[in-house]
């Protein structure tokens, strides 16, 4: 019999030149990275912390469905644009055990929790962290081998810098993301007589007694 095929993870090659990275935090020499991914049509915002002997294979990740994902970004743009420090938090649940071999809880656990926003600098930055692991802060800046200047030829000051360097990868991600979501799929085929045809793909089930919800 074959083996099963596991899900993977895929990379976006178009999102490569996004990755966030930061010192590793009490760790010499080492540097920390922020990526963005996909997990079964799933986006999904991943650190890994390069820590030594961290658990979790040193990965964070905020899966998202792609609603969640795309509130995330038009919120992010507003932590971009705003003219104060702002802050928001997105907590992600799973219901998989964290120990491994573990049976799927009925309950849903904490799983990561996304933090973005603007700090009291200028700098618009992103967090990835969960129950015990790492703290680390990605800043978006613009890039050192590159320096751009306004009309008045003064060049951009850290705070702007960071607020088009946060746009510009919102604007990427969302192209990328709305683009993979788009893809076609075969139609669906209703069941024959004798019980043949395609599988119906999944679907969200509408918690009991939502039909008779009152507002």
């Amino acid at each position: 019999m074959a083996e099963p095929q596991q899900a993977q993870v895929y990379q976006f090659k178009e999102l490569e030149k996004f990755q966030l990275f930061t010192e590793t935090p009490g760790v010499a020499g080492k540097r920390s990275r922020l990526g963005y991914s996909s997990y079964r049509g799933n986006p999904r915002i991943t650190v890994f912390t390069n820590v030594p002997n961290d658990t979790g294979k040193g990965m964070i990740n905020a899966a998202m469905n792609p609603e969640t994902f795309l509130t995330f970004l038009d919120l992010f743009e507003v932590c971009a644009k705003s003219e104060t420090e702002i802050k928001y938090k997105i907590d992600c649940y799973t219901t998989q055990r964290p120990i491994e071999g573990q049976e799927v809880s009925k309950e849903k656990i904490l799983s990561s929790e996304l933090y973005f926003g603007k700090d009291n600098t200028g700098l618009v930055w992103l967090s990835v962290t969960a129950p015990n692991r790492p703290r680390i802060k990605f800043d978006m800046k613009t890039s050192d081998f590159h320096k751009i200047y306004k009309s008045d030829g003064k060049a951009l000051t850290e705070a702007e810098g960071s607020m088009y360097q946060a746009l510009a990868t919102i604007t990427a991600l969302r192209a990328v993301f709305l683009g993979h979501m788009s893809e076609l799929r075969p139609p669906y085929v209703p069941k024959d007589n004798m019980g043949q045809g395609s599988r119906a793909p999944a679907r969200a089930v509408s918690p009991a007694g939502f039909d008779d919800i009152t507002f």
